[in-house]
């Protein structure tokens, strides 16, 4: 290779800016997606864990059977987990861990953050890297956590932004509510903790003796959803073996004879479930992946086409100056050289564009979708990526070379240079033409069926009304911190003094004592002692003008009352999902539940809610609030700040800090980032399908019909009409677009399986069918509206 070709090469690029930059850009962004995806798969299936002895991790859970053998929870019981920790020399180190949200009331604007409280053996076990202090301190053998120190572990993330990096952190003191945790170590941001239960990421870390639930050490009958057990077990493979069958004998046998005097556990049961901590983290995104990588290879491979259908044009364009360099002298692999520095060269530019973009796409998951994406922290182009890279790039630039080259036939081109080039066209085989029609129809159809069901239900998650008002409604949580706990008389006083002070906030509208419809809360399985009903009930509480607050329509019945709050009377409200359950053909007011000795009775019906990710099907009741409950529900006409209800807070009581505040908007829009990014995503993806789609079956058309212009000014010649014209080309083509059209639905069929909407492959094949066909008609528009004796001469 001598700089004159290189040059030629470079002058090439330059000659076509447009050209150029469009087969740059398009080839940067699919493979800057294709190596995104890769990096993703890579770190999520097959990156080892950054733990020591990663295989050998497992997490052991506590599955709940019910009456009828199905699974009712998957979550622990506190004596039984206790239990199994105590003794758990048969199954390897066990870690103990509890996940909560907390106020941190010693700092001034008294952040809610997540909080881990754990046992020591979580800091060995994954080996946590510090910054500053020590790992969390036990005494040895004691596996009834009891000799646990008040100690804290704070983020790294927590230490610069909340005490500004001072090294004197250590020995410092943080209080959640009324309990103060001594500081002993800051926790590197290295550290990539496994969320085991919820998705955002801890900040503190306390000792496990401390946790909210400590006291159910005897509650056999209830669950503590947000334990979690972890453990390094002596050999990987036993993770199948009989040690899961040996925990649930003996689970299951401690329970229930510790439940043996409750009848609505008699026909219960729990077994135990050991999964490996890689599968427990991919949860069910395998499959998801997958789809995803099928997708952009989808891209990548139409993509391909389409620049190798570029290249074909060009090498077209280029025929008579390609048939003088062969008179003058130049030999064949000259040209081929010349073709493939070229192609290249601009490869190697979209190569480079595609690393530095995908970089930055990586950077982007890393710092805004950590709670959507796997591993997020991890993500960045390591040697595999760049391998990858490389390998794909040689991959794409090799078949475009020999299938874009393909057409160079250097007899053919000197030949028509002796005949001054009148109608010696290159052509493409038809069947070729069939097959990467049909392929760029399929692919487009596949994808954008996929995207288009995303998107429909994206679409349909995120316009669901709410079935309560958003806008002006906030929810407030209070929760004591003061060292001496006030009775209940008093606590009732505290809130109606404070709610008074609410009321004079400017702005104020209305306030009441409720909890937010979006609180968390767990279900409460029933077993009506009288109808021998079997349900799950989700608990709730309501004052009697809450209702009204939140323009919660009430169907039937009547709201609570002030006495119903002040006896706490055993009446309930319920949604109209348990309402015709309970009554389907009638009216369930005044029908009571009786899960044990007291019945409930249902006083009215309200509508159903629908809040993001919930399951929206299931039973919910609101039992009177306490006079001394600390959760309100209040409405402003104007923002409210939490500093304005902290300084309320201050001057009437400051043993009193918020647990929780939010604006009802803030928080749907926060649920509804996952139906949001999902959205856009599939719009995004249906949409640049399309735009490649497009340009590629263009290209194709563009090259077959300008390759027969001769033909077609022969046809008007003799006496064919335009739309005869037409219809001849659009006859010949239809069979690889339906070709493609079928492949399609066989594709989508097998990919999507149950998920199958056969009005979004409708759909997609109408975008498809009408993109194909504005593309077969542009190109051929130009030479049915000209004279034929242009066509007849070649002229372009």
């Amino acid at each position: 290779m001598n700089t004159y070709t290189l040059k030629q090469a470079w002058l090439s690029i330059t000659r076509a800016p447009l050209m150029s930059f469009s087969i740059v850009a398009t080839m940067a962004v699919v493979m800057a997606t294709l190596f995104t995806v890769a990096t993703l798969i890579y770190v999520a299936l097959y990156k080892p864990l950054p733990y020591p002895e990663q295989d050998k991790l497992v997490k052991i859970e506590q599955i709940q059977l019910n009456h009828a053998g199905k699974v009712d929870n998957r979550a622990w019981t506190y004596p039984v987990m206790m239990q199994v920790y105590r003794e758990s020399a048969d199954i390897g180190s066990v870690a103990l861990n509890f996940y909560d949200e907390v106020v941190i009331s010693s700092l001034p604007n008294q952040p809610k953050l997540m909080v881990s409280y754990v046992s020591p053996e979580w800091f060995t076990l994954l080996d946590i890297p510090m910054v500053l202090g020590q790992k969390m301190s036990t005494s040895e053998n004691d596996l009834t956590l009891g000799n646990q120190l008040p100690e804290a572990f704070i983020s790294e993330a927590l230490w610069q932004r909340e005490f500004a990096g001072s090294p004197d952190v250590i020995g410092q003191y943080i209080t959640l509510y009324s309990d103060s945790f001594q500081i002993k170590g800051v926790i590197s941001k290295d550290f990539i903790e496994p969320l085991l239960h919820r998705d955002k990421p801890r900040e503190v870390w306390l000792p496990f003796a401390f946790n909210p639930h400590k006291t159910r050490e005897s509650a056999w009958g209830s669950i503590s959803p947000p334990l979690a057990m972890l453990a390094k077990i002596a050999e990987p493979q036993n993770v199948n073996s009989s040690l899961g069958d040996t925990l649930t004998l003996r689970m299951n046998q401690l329970w229930k004879d510790n439940l043996s005097d409750t009848p609505f556990f008699n026909d219960w049961s729990i077994k135990s479930t050991l999964t490996p901590l890689n599968d427990v983290l991919l949860g069910d995104n395998t499959q998801n992946l997958l789809i995803l990588c099928l997708a952009v290879l989808g891209l990548a491979v139409i993509a391909t086409v389409n620049i190798a259908n570029f290249m074909q044009v060009k090498q077209q364009q280029n025929n008579h100056t390609i048939a003088v360099h062969i008179a003058v002298g130049a030999k064949q692999s000259d040209i081929t050289l010349q073709h493939s520095l070229y192609l290249g060269l601009l490869m190697l530019t979209a190569g480079l564009c595609a690393v530095a973009l995908s970089s930055g796409l990586l950077a982007l998951c890393q710092r805004y979708f950590s709670g959507f994406i796997l591993r997020a922290s991890e993500l960045e182009m390591t040697p595999y990526s760049m391998l990858l890279s490389s390998v794909l790039l040689v991959l794409m630039t090799v078949f475009m070379r020999f299938y874009g080259g393909s057409s160079v036939n250097l007899r053919l081109i000197h030949r028509a240079l002796k005949q001054s080039g009148k109608g010696t066209n290159v052509q493409i085989s038809s069947s070729k033409q069939q097959i990467v029609i049909a392929i760029q129809v399929g692919v487009a159809v596949v994808i954008i069926c996929g995207a288009s069901m995303v998107l429909a239900k994206a679409y349909q998650a995120l316009t669901q009304k709410s079935g309560f008002a958003l806008e002006g409604r906030y929810s407030l949580a209070l929760t004591h911190a003061g060292v001496l706990r006030p009775s209940e008389e008093q606590r009732a006083q505290h809130m109606v003094d404070f709610q008074h002070a609410l009321m004079l906030i400017p702005g104020m509208v209305e306030v009441s004592q409720a909890r937010s419809p979006f609180a968390h809360y767990w279900g409460w399985p029933i077993h009506d002692q009288v109808t021998d009903q079997r349900f799950s009930l989700f608990i709730n509480t309501a004052s009697e003008t809450s209702f009204n607050l939140i323009d919660r329509p009430l169907l039937e019945g009547r709201f609570f009352d002030n006495q119903d709050r002040q006896l706490q009377t055993n009446n309930m409200i319920i949604d109209k999902n348990l309402a015709q359950y309970l009554a389907p053909n009638g009216s369930a007011v005044g029908m009571r539940i009786t899960p044990g000795e007291t019945a409930f009775t249902v006083i009215g019906v309200v509508a159903n809610s629908v809040i993001p990710q919930v399951d929206n099907d299931r039973f919910t009741i609101y039992q009177p609030s306490a006079l001394s409950t600390t959760d309100f529900l209040f409405k402003a006409d104007r923002p409210i700040k939490k500093s304005e209800v902290i300084a309320v807070l201050k001057r009437l009581n400051n043993d009193y800090v918020i647990d929780d505040f939010y604006h009802f908007s803030d928080k749907y829009f926060q649920l509804q980032q996952t139906e949001r990014l999902l959205l856009v995503s599939a719009l995004f993806v249906g949409l640049f399908t399309l735009m490649i789609a497009t340009l590629g079956i263009y290209g194709v058309f563009r090259v077959s019909t300008q390759m027969r212009q001769h033909e077609i000014g022969t046809r008007m010649a003799v006496g064919a009409k335009p739309i005869d014209i037409i219809q001849c080309v659009f006859g010949q083509r239809l069979k690889a677009i339906l070709l493609g059209l079928g492949a399609g639905w066989l594709v989508s069929l097998l990919v999507f399986a149950t998920d199958f909407n056969l009005v979004s492959f409708f759909i997609s094949s109408l975008l498809v069918m009408t993109v194909s066909a504005v593309a077969q008609y542009l190109p051929l528009r130009r030479f049915i509206m000209r004279p034929a004796i242009e066509s007849l001469r070649g002229e372009v």
